[in-house]
């Protein structure tokens, strides 16, 4: 069910809205450089594309199919069809009434987990990773001192 384009298919002018229309779409998405000579210039649009809009690559990422070797950036890069993900390489087919109920409950929490703005939440998150961070190190401490303290013998339980 991928939604694949291939850029060398299409003129240089139109790539920008191509990419950002592909990446508008919450369905698993293949972006097929393996014919253009500068993959790596095309990379870094589509990197800057993705930070310039925010576009979301929850729940599906984007996938780049190009032969650039040691890729470190932020995509998912593969050389091949056949190293991508086998779980989005399924063919669409018609839900039952049982399965389309689910979809429906499932497509709710998604736009429910999606229209969380994460910036202002970033705060809050961070505020109670401190707190519990604080408490392993206190954990930590406390369970050195107990070891001095059983190997002293000053406390045995």
């Amino acid at each position: 069910i991928f939604k694949e384009i291939i850029l060398d298919r299409e003129p240089r002018d139109k790539w920008p809205k191509l990419i950002k229309d592909l990446l508008d779409q919450e369905i698993p998405r293949l972006i097929n450089i393996q014919s253009i000579e500068d993959q790596e210039i095309i990379m870094e649009l589509i990197e800057k594309i993705i930070l310039k809009f925010e576009i979301n690559q929850f729940p599906y990422p984007t996938y780049i199919l190009s032969d650039i070797i040691n890729y470190k950036g932020p995509l998912s890069n593969f050389n091949h069809k056949k190293f991508i993900p086998k779980f989005f390489n399924k063919k669409q087919k018609n839900l039952n009434i049982k399965e389309s109920d689910l979809n429906s409950r499932a497509n709710l929490k998604k736009n429910k987990v999606l229209s969380i703005n994460f910036n202002e939440a970033k705060k809050s998150i961070n505020e109670f990773k401190d707190g519990q961070y604080q408490i392993k190190l206190l954990v930590e401490q406390n369970v050195f001192l107990e070891k001095i303290c059983s190997d002293l013998g000053l406390f045995d339980e």
